[in-house]
């Protein structure tokens, strides 16, 4: 871990700490995403009994039958069925 990612006199950048300024917001001028408008997006669920298919991670399409994920996503999963994982496209 890095202890300064960066110099700056506005903000210094410390390990394990995220910068917050004051008065703003995580999205500036953003807008909301339209359904299908990021088709390499992806939606790892697993079925949950009783409540059904739930977000667990999300992920990134890199080729036709692959997607990548954050490692901690997966780690617990020694074996997952189809019956219970499910992966949405373009979310």
């Amino acid at each position: 871990c890095l202890k300064f990612l960066t110099e700056s006199s506005f903000v210094k950048y410390f390990c394990g700490t995220r910068p917050l300024m004051k008065n703003t917001t995580r999205i500036v001028g953003g807008l909301d995403a339209q359904l299908g408008g990021w088709p390499w997006q992806v939606s790892l669920e697993l079925y949950h009994f009783g409540k059904g298919f739930l977000h667990v991670c999300g992920g990134s399409l890199i080729n036709h039958n692959s997607v990548l994920t954050a490692a901690h996503c997966i780690k617990e999963w020694t074996y997952v069925f189809s019956s219970v994982l499910k992966l949405l496209l373009s979310v």
